[in-house]
């Protein structure tokens, strides 16, 4: 595997677990009722949309290497 793939699976891996915490803490701490919801959902939908694309570069990786 080359370089820049192994890089951009670290990446994407810490960007989809600080979603993952993000999604967690930042409604927990915001102190203002009236945008908790919005960051709940905002983080909620960069999260799912992130590991989308991680899920899509891990398949095709893992395609180049069946062949």
């Amino acid at each position: 595997m080359s370089t820049w793939k192994v890089f951009a699976v670290a990446a994407f891996a810490v960007v989809c677990f600080s979603l993952v915490f993000a999604t967690l803490i930042i409604p927990m701490s915001v102190s203002a009722e009236d945008h908790k919801w919005l960051w709940f959902t905002g983080a909620l939908v960069g999260c799912v949309v992130m590991s989308a694309l991680f899920v899509l570069f891990l398949n095709h990786a893992d395609r180049t290497f069946k062949r």
